[in-house]
């Protein structure tokens, strides 16, 4: 039976851990139909970092997850198994984007519920025009 590495203090009890990040990373990599090297490869690091990953000896530090999530396009809390949405944030056409479940507006960060959006053809606030 393998030991799951924690990523942080015991003590701090993080739901975090190491043998999360692995299953989801290995799921990413099916997806994609990828090799290892591929992976190393496309984020510009060694082989063996990644190998670390996939035999629960590691994690990667905050730059390179950051480049895994853009090669797999997901979010941190995906990547680390600390949510199932795949993408916390997502655009939408014109100049609202879609942030966790209400539209904001990409120019002055005004928020709109849903219920709103029918109303509006311009922002509320800003007045710039949605395209969607």
């Amino acid at each position: 039976m393998s030991e799951t590495v924690s990523i942080y203090d015991s003590r701090r009890n993080h739901p975090c851990d190491s043998g999360k990040f692995r299953s989801r990373f290995l799921q990413l990599i099916a997806e994609k139909s990828m090799t290892q090297t591929d992976v190393a490869t496309a984020i510009k690091i060694r082989n063996a970092t990644v190998d670390r990953w996939i035999n629960h000896s590691g994690i990667p530090i905050v730059p390179v997850a950051i480049d895994l999530c853009k090669l797999f396009d997901c979010s941190l809390d995906y990547l680390f198994g600390l949510s199932d949405q795949r993408k916390i944030e997502t655009e939408r056409e014109g100049s609202w984007k879609l942030v966790r479940g209400s539209l904001m507006c990409t120019k002055c960060g005004t928020f709109i519920n849903d219920s709103q959006v029918w109303k509006y053809t311009y922002c509320p606030k800003c007045g710039r025009k949605n395209k969607g």
